[in-house]
Order: structure tokens, then sequence, then C-alpha cells
């Protein structure tokens, strides 16, 4: 019997060759890919391989950080000092400014691990520059404590109209909804004058209940006398996506100060939420001091009007037949600009 040619041989060998080389490629990835993810490491690992047909693969394989645990940070009671608020605003605004990587109009989130719920904060807002530093200087700290993936949408009202918050939370929800490069898991209706004095009172929702949470139920305005069976749900209320869908938002017809809580209040209970609240503790805010400026004026019996209509409009008016024009949208370091035209009456 005749040899097999000495060319063939070597291609026989070479082909040989280069199949033990992929398979021990693969091999060796999968290992080094089970060993990064198990200890954690953010890790970037590349290797080349040329086959005989001169194509060069490239893997990339990133080890993934470890869920958050509970926040083990927290200060508990903090001290009300709103000059320091605005210092650390400040101070978080250039240091976010001078990193090239972030842009603006992202999401914060822990360095170290990733958190179990993302929540967007929905501030409307008008003429309350002052306001919104402190808030933000206060709660962006407290946020990062409570290991939270979070962002900050500011929904300001233009023009001199008369002001209507129902409008700005609802533009700003289907914005962070639609438009926001993260999902939220929790939506934070946010009055931009209330600074929470707890940070174990945490930011989050329940997505699997029937329950939504009014954070502030005790505030300082009205001397921390606890709410725990009335109407108001203002303040500071958090949502899932799905509950916030089913009251069909905030009531759109509420010209000037008032109305618009005690209807939420009114729309929960009539798709069978349930308000939850924080131990009377956790849930003290202090409501910076201010006038009412004269484009949100409190017309008692147009409002009493409304709410005592608030059950027949809930599935008229809200989400389902918001008409506003988003004119505008900044991304700043620490939150998103919304620039919002609101209509007329």
């Amino acid at each position: 019997m005749r040899s097999p040619p000495i060319r063939k041989c070597f291609l026989y060998v070479f082909f040989a060759l280069v199949s033990i080389t992929n398979v021990m490629w693969i091999v060796s990835s999968y290992w080094l890919n089970r060993r990064l993810r198990h200890n954690a490491f953010n890790v970037t690992y590349r290797e080349n391989v040329t086959s005989a047909m001169s194509v060069t693969i490239r893997i990339t394989v990133l080890a993934e950080k470890p869920v958050c645990s509970a926040p083990d940070k927290l200060v508990g009671v903090m001290k009300m000092n709103m000059a320091e608020m605005i210092k650390t605003y400040h101070d978080l605004n250039a240091s976010v400014s001078t990193q090239s990587t972030r842009s603006g109009g992202f999401a914060f989130e822990p360095d170290s691990c990733k958190p179990k719920l993302s929540v967007a904060i929905i501030i409307p807002f008008r003429d309350r520059e002052d306001h919104l530093k402190t808030l933000l200087g206060h709660l962006h700290p407290i946020l990062l404590r409570q290991n939270l993936r979070f962002q900050v949408f500011v929904v300001e009202q233009s023009g001199n109209g008369t002001f209507n918050k129902g409008r700005l939370m609802n533009t700003g929800f289907l914005y962070a909804k639609n438009e926001a490069k993260t999902h939220f898991d929790c939506y934070i209706f946010h009055d931009v004058d209330m600074l929470p004095e707890d940070d174990r009172n945490l930011y989050s929702c329940e997505t699997t209940t029937n329950r939504v949470y009014h954070l502030s139920c005790s505030v300082s305005k009205f001397n921390y006398k606890p709410l725990c069976c009335g109407m108001t749900v203002g303040g500071v209320l958090s949502f899932s996506e799905n509950q916030y869908i089913k009251v069909n938002g905030f009531p759109n017809d509420y010209w000037g100060w008032g109305g618009e809580d005690d209807d939420m209040n009114s729309r929960i209970k009539l798709q069978g939420l349930r308000v939850g609240r924080p131990a009377l503790g956790l849930c003290r805010y202090c409501m910076i001091e201010h006038e009412r400026d004269h484009f949100n004026p409190y017309t008692e019996n147009v409002v009493n009007d409304r709410v005592a209509a608030a059950n027949q409009k809930a599935k008229i008016s809200g989400l389902n037949n918001l008409k506003t024009n988003t004119t505008g949208v900044t991304n700043r370091p620490l939150y998103t600009h919304l620039y919002v035209d609101v209509g007329t009456q």
C-alpha cells in the first residue's frame, strides 16, 4: 500500500493542531468567564485567535457587579442645615461636571454593587431655584446611601400662566417611562420644598402589591401632626409603574394651589389600592418656608367642588387625556430638566 503524500500528512497535522487550539481556547475562555463572575472582578479579558482562514475572533468577558445588600451607611436623623445643602449641591454639580464619561441624562448608582431598584424622582417646578438646589444637595447623598439607581427629572412649567402641578407630574412620568435611557421600577413625585429628615425612610415602592407609599406623613409646617387617616397624600408619593397607570395619573384640571393630592387619594381608593406610610418617626419632613407666588392662587370653592367629583373624573382626566408640549430637555449634571407648556384652562 502506498503511503500518503507528505503534503497531505502536513495538512492533516496542521488542521489537527488548529482544531486542538480552538478547543483549548474555548475551554479556557469558559473557565475564565466562570472565575471572573464568581469573584465579581471588573476585568476585561481579550484573546486573539487566528485560524487557517485568517479570521480574527475577539472575545470580551465582563464580570457583573454583585447585587446590593441592605444599605449599611445610613445616618438616621439628620440636621437640617440648608446652607450646607446648597454647598453640597454645588460640590456635587462641579464633581459630576468634570467627569468626562458622564454627559448628563443618565441615572446614578453605587460603584460597588448592582441596585435592586431603579427610581425616577419627578419634581414639578417653577421659580424655586434655591429650593431646588437645597433639595438636590440633600437628596442625592441620601439616595446613594440607600443603594439605589436613580435619576431626577425636574419638570418646569413654561410661561407665566397659572400653575398646573398635575399636568407637570403626568408629563414627567411619561417622559421618564418612554424617553429615558433607564427602566424605572418606582416613580416618586416630590415637591421641591420637602426635605426628608431621616434617611432610613427608604425611597422605594412595592411592585407586586396593591400598596402605594406616602413618604411624607409628618411635616414641620403642620407641627409634625401625623396624616394617618385623612385625605392628603401630598408632598412625596411613590408608585410602581403599573400602579400609576392604573390610577390614570394625577388629574389635569386643577389650576393653582391645592386639590390634586386629595383627588389622587380618591383615585387610589377607587382602584382598590391602599396607602402605606413609614413609621411615624421616619417620615418626618422639613418644609422650606416660602410665600406662594401670585401665579399659584387657591380658590377654595373650586377646589372643593372638583375634589367632590374626583371619582367621576378619574377615568377621563389624567394620563389618557394629557395634552402638554415638552418644549425642551436639558441634561444637567445632577438632573434632567424638562420645559413644559401645559396649555391653558
